[in-house]
């Protein structure tokens, strides 16, 4: 994957962006996302999953590691 959006889809219990944020559209998710100050709290409330974000492999970034486990999430 490429980009956030496609990572947090596949990682998290969605099928489009704008449902992680409650945004009208997906073209505005970017926009909430930035003014959201518990954005945190709607990862956990669609059940995001870190182990699998950004695993899948593309031989762009083979040289970048993924460390996503050690991202902590606040409650």
């Amino acid at each position: 994957m490429k980009n956030l959006e496609d990572e947090l889809i596949r990682s998290c219990d969605i099928r489009q962006i704008k449902e992680l944020t409650g945004s009208k559209s997906n073209k505005d998710f970017k926009r909430d996302v930035i003014k959201d100050n518990s954005f945190h709290k709607k990862l956990l409330k669609h059940n995001s999953n870190f182990q699998k974000f950004w695993i899948s492999s593309d031989a762009t970034y083979k040289c970048i590691n993924n460390d996503a486990e050690r991202i902590k999430l606040r409650n």
